[in-house]
């Protein structure tokens, strides 16, 4: 994907965003060190302070900016990095105001940076409606992909599949790390997903996967 992979989260507040990204962030800092950077950002109205040393994840550039002017003038200090994940800040998405202010932030990284691949986050305890309205209105902002948050908490992989049938964006992530280090990690794969939907006979199994090869 080139020299440096920008990738950037968003979502509501309360969907494990930053703890996903923080475990993104400090399990690719464990290969490069120093060379990771977590590029957390707030709204003006709703800053956020700069984390504690105690809770940086180890190898890992944590940066914090608060506004757009502030962002500008970060890109051009990180240089000679392999990775930045982009943290940015939740909203509701049900707020026209709240999505066009994070609109805004979406467009300045798009303009500092030649190629970002956006995620959109979402628990998988959600709805099928609530998923998939978030994720719909996350991919008019631009997101690509969705990251599935707290799949070790929910009951069953249905609002996973049917949201990204929905919904159209394929699933970037899979994640259950509560503690966000990076090593904790219990996220169901993908095959994990499909596997119990295929209670079909031989014949018909092999129609299947077909299918699923072809949706992939």
């Amino acid at each position: 994907v080139g020299p440096v992979m920008i990738m950037g989260f968003m979502g509501p507040r309360g969907v494990g965003r930053s703890t996903l990204v923080r475990g993104l962030a400090a399990r690719a800092a464990t290969s490069n060190s120093g060379g990771v950077v977590w590029l957390r950002i707030g709204f003006p109205r709703r800053r956020l302070e700069a984390l504690a040393d105690v809770d940086l994840p180890v190898g890992v550039d944590v940066r914090t900016v608060n506004s757009i002017p502030e962002l500008r003038r970060l890109t051009r200090d990180l240089v000679g990095v392999s990775a930045i994940l982009i943290d940015l800040p939740g909203v509701n998405v049900h707020a026209e105001s709240e999505l066009a202010a994070l609109g805004k932030f979406v467009a300045a990284c798009n303009a500092s940076w030649d190629r970002v691949y956006w995620n959109a986050v979402a628990p998988a305890t959600w709805s099928t409606r609530a998923a998939a309205h978030s994720a719909q209105a996350l991919a008019e902002l631009g997101a690509e992909a969705l990251a599935w948050t707290c799949l070790d908490q929910a009951g069953d992989t249905g609002t996973l599949l049917a949201t990204t049938l929905r919904s159209g964006l394929p699933p970037s992530f899979l994640h259950s790390d509560r503690l966000g280090d990076g090593s904790t990690s219990n996220a169901a794969s993908w095959r994990d997903v499909l596997d119990p939907l295929q209670n079909l006979g031989t014949d018909e199994q092999e129609q299947q996967s077909e299918g699923l090869a072809v949706a992939r």
